[in-house]
């Protein structure tokens, strides 16, 4: 099963987005190899989604089942590093932060 939440290359506006589908293959070849552990609040399959944010794609990691997910990031400008970041930072960065997420309760 993708790792990716919905089959992308159906939907034209993520396409376009993402900037075509070699694009949209290098994302789920990159999704592919994350070790994502299950969902800390319920133990559902975590899922990489792509978004659209003013044109822009962006990403987060989220629960299969209960849908709790990380803050949505995506391409931007660090001015502090003076560095573009890219649709791939995003996803690793979502990864990390859903590795890094304990429950609370």
């Amino acid at each position: 099963m993708s790792r990716l939440k919905y089959d992308y290359s159906k939907d034209h506006h993520a396409v376009e987005t993402l900037g075509g589908l070699e694009a949209l293959e290098a994302v789920k070849e990159q999704v592919a190899t994350l070790d994502l552990p299950p969902c800390p609040f319920c133990g559902g399959e975590a899922v990489v989604g792509l978004w659209s944010s003013y044109g822009q794609p962006t990403a987060a990691v989220e629960c299969a089942h209960c849908h709790s997910r990380t803050v949505t990031g995506g391409d931007s400008y660090n001015y502090l590093t003076e560095r573009q970041s890219t649709l791939e930072d995003a996803i690793n960065t979502a990864a990390q932060r859903w590795s890094m997420r304990r429950a609370t309760a």
